[in-house]
Parts: C-alpha cells; sequence; structure tokens
C-alpha cells in the first residue's frame, strides 16, 4: 500500500487513534493506495482536535506527486455551505434579508422567478430549474456563475410554487455567489476570501478562478479508462463557483474553519448545510483526487 503522507494529532492520549484502528482505516482506502492511481485524503476528527490524518495515492498522476492531508481538494459541493456562510454574513450586517426576494437584488432575473425569496435558494425550495438540463450539451466554453443566470432565461416557468417542495438545486447556489456580488460590491472569491476563509483561519481554501489565482499543493481529476489514468480536471461547468468552485485542503485547516463557521452562524438565521459523513464519536471527511 502506499501511504504518502500521514499526521496523527491529539490533545491527549486517550484521544489518539490507536495503532489497530489506523490499520483499519488502511484497510478501508486499499483502492485509493494503489501504485500510479489518483488517491484520497482523510482526517478523522473527535470535538475540537483532528485525532488522525493522511493522504493515499496521487494528487497528480502526470508528475507523480502524493496525496497529503494538506493536499487541495476541489470540494465540489461541499463549497455550498461557504456560499450559504458568505449570505448569512451580508444578512447580519443588515446589507441582506431572508425574505428579500431575487428579484429585487438581481435586476436581471427572469419573470417567472422573480418572487424567489432568498432563503428558497439558501435551503433548496426555490423551484428554479437546474441550469445543467438547460445547458444541453458538454460541448463549449466554461460557465461562470453569470452565465447561469443567462440559462435561466430559457426557461418558462419554475419547477414548484417556492417554498412549497424541496429539489437540490445547483442553480440557487450560482445565484446567491452572484447576489453576493451584487450587495457587497466585491467578487465572490474576494468576499469570501475576507469574509469567510480568514476569519475560519483557512488560509489555502480559495474560490478558484483559473488564471486568477493559484492553487497550491492542487489535486486533479482524472478518469480510468483501459487500466490508464487521464486527467479530466475540469468540465463545462467546473467554473461555476457559488454550486462547487471552493478548492482547499482536507486536513484541520480544513475542519476547524467549518466548525468555526457553524459556531458563528447568526443566531436563529438559516444554517449552512454540510456533507459530513459521522462515525461514532467522531467525525469523517473524504475527498478523493478523482
Amino acid at each position: 500500500m502506499s501511504i504518502t503522507h500521514e499526521r496523527v494529532l491529539a490533545q491527549s492520549s486517550r484521544e489518539a487513534v490507536d495503532t489497530a484502528q489506523q490499520a483499519r482505516v488502511d484497510a478501508l482506502f486499499t483502492a485509493f493506495a494503489e501504485p500510479g492511481a489518483p488517491g484520497a485524503a482523510v482526517v478523522v476528527a473527535r470535538g475540537d482536535s483532528i485525532v488522525f490524518a493522511r493522504g493515499y495515492g496521487l494528487a497528480d498522476v502526470e508528475h507523480s506527486i502524493g496525496v497529503t492531508p494538506s493536499t487541495s481538494f476541489r470540494l465540489a459541493s461541499v463549497t455550498k455551505q461557504f456560499t450559504a456562510a458568505a449570505i448569512l454574513t451580508l444578512v447580519e450586517a443588515g446589507k441582506l434579508r431572508l425574505d428579500d426576494t431575487v428579484g429585487d437584488v438581481l435586476d436581471d432575473m427572469p419573470v417567472y422567478a422573480r418572487d424567489v425569496r432568498v432563503r428558497h435558494l439558501l435551503a433548496h425550495t426555490s423551484g428554479i430549474p437546474d441550469y445543467e438540463v438547460l445547458l444541453g450539451s458538454d460541448d463549449g466554453p466554461q460557465l461562470e456563475d453569470r452565465d447561469v443566470l443567462t440559462l435561466l432565461h430559457r426557461a418558462k416557468k419554475l419547477y414548484f410554487p417556492p417554498g412549497t417542495s424541496w429539489r437540490y438545486s445547483n442553480s440557487g447556489y450560482a445565484l446567491l455567489a452572484l447576489i453576493v456580488e451584487r450587495v457587497s460590491g466585491e467578487s465572490f472569491a474576494q468576499y469570501l476570501r475576507h469574509r469567510v476563509f480568514d476569519r475560519a483561519g483557512m488560509p489555502t481554501a480559495v474560490a478558484h478562478e483559473e488564471g486568477v489565482d493559484t492553487v497550491t499543493n492542487r489535486a486533479y481529476g482524472h478518469s480510468g479508462q483501459s487500466g490508464a489514468w487521464t486527467r479530466t480536471d475540469q468540465n463545462r461547468t467546473s467554473a461555476v463557483l457559488g454550486d462547487g468552485g471552493i478548492r482547499g485542503e482536507n486536513g484541520s485547516q480544513q475542519s476547524s474553519g467549518q466548525r468555526s463557521l457553524h459556531r458563528r452562524s447568526p443566531s436563529g438565521q438559516a444554517r449552512p448545510s454540510t456533507s459530513r459523513a459521522r462515525a461514532p464519536r467522531g467525525r469523517v471527511v473524504l475527498h478523493r483526487a478523482r
């Protein structure tokens, strides 16, 4: 098994992951540690302590760079909790209300969606159509968040009246990123940096814009075919930031940042959703480079 890096952190011997437990984790990630294959990083936390962090396999197959707990992965839809946190900082500052209609904030919203409220976008109860369906093809230039709004003009109606049902929505979170920009007067990436990441102690996290910023220790996505791995890190929707464009490490900084976000959520406000898998007396956060 190729284990490229490990870090075990604990405040006391009682909290530490013992050798037998480490072996059980290693066994779970055998497939991620195959020679020459894209790998994974795993972190185990108990309370506020990171008790186990380890990398398996490769972050960059082409250059044989291994995964470590400091490898920066694309967080994909785990991004959404940070987009929600950015919105809630604006609410807390009195610059935005959860009951504001999207049409009042984004004056170029299509007529059928103007009465959707900010809280509907946060909670996936807006009924806004999926932009991936409206896109129709994977061929063409990459989309950005503002292109999602343009695509929504192709639709004629919502899936359901706002607040009457639930349907997971990437479109809604692209719109929330645009709302952050419109209300704050800053780019989404800049606002996240100083209002969310810096305050949460996450210096390596970034809403990645190709050609604008640099991702340190970057993991690349790969696809396997006929026993070979090909880098397939980008597709047509990869540059949409609000629904999945953040990159960050899977180690202690990210985990502590997530805890900090939840502690600081304004009382009584909608809280960002997370996609953490829970284990007895602990928490496991996994990201893979495929």
